[in-house]
């Protein structure tokens, strides 16, 4: 949620690099249709998640479901996203 849009791609492929089978996040997801992939709000960036996973890791498997945290804007924009390869 701290990663700025010129760095998300570089960060992500270096989370993919380190990761052997996959990974959980929990996480800030923009959910699709908002037309953007990057929304900057309240001091956090919220990225679309599944768009930008699947251009780094293209055969990755994206599982999102909904954040057992509850509480302002995470229940908006909190997931957990399961990424499998």
């Amino acid at each position: 949620m701290f990663v700025p849009p010129k760095r998300i791609n570089k960060v992500l492929s270096e989370i993919f690099r380190v990761a052997r089978r996959g990974l959980v996040l929990n996480e800030y997801h923009l959910h699709e249709g908002w037309g953007q992939q990057s929304y900057f709000k309240g001091g956090r960036w919220i990225h679309d998640l599944f768009s930008l996973i699947k251009k780094v890791k293209p055969d990755a498997k994206i599982y999102i479901h909904t954040s057992a945290f509850t509480g302002g804007e995470w229940d908006t924009f909190g997931r957990l996203i399961e990424v499998r390869w």
